[in-house]
């Protein structure tokens, strides 16, 4: 079961708040959390985007399939390079597209999935949207974070009530444990790690390969021990 998350508050290194969670009531005993981003990169977050090559979906669902629920949520889709992936699966009967840039709208639709042009950040923390999206169904949520708002981004992935979780990570996430990701770990320990083998190239040309690997929550399991030492 998903510990209850506090709420969340994104500031900018220069002081201004972004991506306020809507009003709601809190978990007894939860204190609000606080996170802070380099300004730069919330004003560069439209260029914050690395397509994932489909062999590393494809090696997501070789090693451990996504449950065929009726719903995956793809909060960060890009143009649909994870979500071609899950269509050609042909096992989800529903997707939904969540992407903060209106120009990759026409990419999502040809997908088949629902879209939504809008921030995560925020959509995560409107209740009313989620309970009409999800509808008391089960889900599952898929996403290649993007990097500038990791450590947020993938705290409100697990606090939607998704039954399964998968996201893909740089490895300097487990190097730097002890350091900025040391809480999240500690916070939410991922129930399995599959490291992909081979490093992607995100923008093509070859400059940018680094380790990746997938980071899994599934309801029910025991959770990894993420101490760091």
């Amino acid at each position: 079961m998903t510990p209850p998350l506090p709420a969340i508050t994104v500031v900018t290194e220069d002081g201004r708040q972004l991506h306020p969670a809507p009003p709601r009531d809190e978990a007894p005993g939860v204190e609000p959390l606080v996170l802070t981003a380099p300004t730069s990169d919330f004003e560069e977050r439209g260029r914050d985007y690395y397509p994932t090559p489909a062999w590393v979906t494809e090696a997501l669902l070789e090693s451990d399939v996504p449950p065929p629920v009726g719903l995956i949520i793809e909060p960060a889709a890009g143009d649909g390079a994870i979500l071609r992936v899950l269509v050609a699966a042909k096992r989800y009967k529903q997707l939904q597209a969540i992407e903060l840039r209106e120009e990759e709208r026409g990419h999502l639709i040809a997908t088949g999935a629902d879209v939504l042009i809008d921030d995560w950040l925020r959509a995560s923390r409107d209740l009313d949207w989620m309970t009409s999206v999800v509808d008391k169904q089960r889900f599952s949520v898929v996403t290649n974070p993007p990097f500038s708002i990791a450590i947020p981004f993938a705290t409100a992935c697990l606090s939607v009530g998704a039954c399964y979780v998968a996201l893909l990570l740089p490895v300097t996430c487990l190097a730097g444990a002890a350091a900025s990701w040391g809480p999240f770990w500690a916070a939410h320990p991922p129930t399995a790690l599959r490291l992909v083998r081979r490093r992607p190239r995100f923008n093509g040309n070859g400059t940018d390969r680094v380790g990746v690997f997938w980071a899994i929550w599934r309801a029910g399991r025991p959770v990894l021990d993420m101490v760091p030492v």
